[in-house]
């Protein structure tokens, strides 16, 4: 789907290095797999917004939009579980935190 040798050409020009093939195939593949989930999910979103249409009475959507996608990205980086703590914290954690003079 994605094509090889534009990918090469941004990285090395990012980077100033050599790229391997192998290096390059194994991010398209990375990223193909993440727009087939992508497309998936913002089908998910078209079916979505066509329910509360259909509460309000409006009109069905037929195609995927801008809308669509964004909320699918939206709705993807939510699910996915992050390594960075959640901002903020317990109140019992920032008092542990708190040291007094």
């Amino acid at each position: 789907m994605l094509h090889w040798y534009p990918i090469k050409e941004l990285m090395h020009e990012l980077t100033g290095l050599p790229v391997e093939k192998s290096a390059i195939f194994e991010l398209t593949t990375y990223f193909e797999k993440q727009i087939k989930e992508l497309i998936l999910q913002s089908k998910k979103e078209l079916g979505k917004l066509n329910h509360l249409k259909e509460i309000q009475g409006l009109y069905q959507k037929n195609r995927i939009d801008r809308d669509c996608i964004k909320n699918a990205i939206k709705a993807l980086n939510e699910n996915n579980d992050s390594d960075l703590p959640k901002k903020g914290g317990s109140v019992q954690e920032k008092r542990e935190n708190f040291e007094v003079v």
